[in-house]
């Protein structure tokens, strides 16, 4: 999740001390950390309510390329998820450019070589993020608990 920005509006703080000018007890009370630990359940809960869309970076690519290698070149964009949105030709070279998912882009880069003998060059820059329009989205591994799950939480957050 990139760009986001979390508000809290309000928080309260209920000592539940049962004597005044007892010691404090951390088992009995609320503290700094117990907030913090609470913050991951409380945004995940607002993503899952707020219905977010998983989105992946896209770069726009330009590539020219020998004629010959055009129709290798093109079968290749289309197994990588690329957009071709433009293409023109001129003394025996051919350039096209649209979108390519950025993660796919070092696929093309280490190909391109080969496929257009070494005569191909592609240039590349972020240009959007766009919906993942795959069946599953990318998983990053979780490291410890997720805050999806309230109960594994809690259990496994120390408090």
């Amino acid at each position: 999740m990139t760009d986001c920005v979390v508000t809290m509006t309000a928080s309260a703080y209920y000592p539940r001390q049962s004597e005044p000018h007892q010691k404090f007890d951390k088992s009995i009370s609320s503290v700094a950390g117990d907030f913090r630990h609470l913050a991951p359940v409380v945004v995940m809960a607002a993503l899952r309510e707020a219905g977010t869309t998983v989105c992946r970076p896209v770069d726009r690519f330009e590539l020219d390329l020998p004629e010959q290698a055009h129709g290798r070149l093109t079968a290749l964009l289309g197994r990588l998820g690329a957009v071709v949105v433009e293409a023109a030709g001129s003394l025996g070279y051919i350039r096209l450019a649209g979108h390519l998912p950025s993660a796919r882009v070092p696929d093309l880069a280490s190909r391109l070589p080969d496929l257009a003998g070494g005569e191909g060059v592609l240039t590349t820059r972020f240009d959007h993020h766009a919906p993942v329009t795959d069946d599953e989205p990318p998983v990053r591994r979780r490291r410890g608990p997720d805050p999806a799950d309230r109960d594994a939480w809690f259990r496994d957050v120390p408090r």
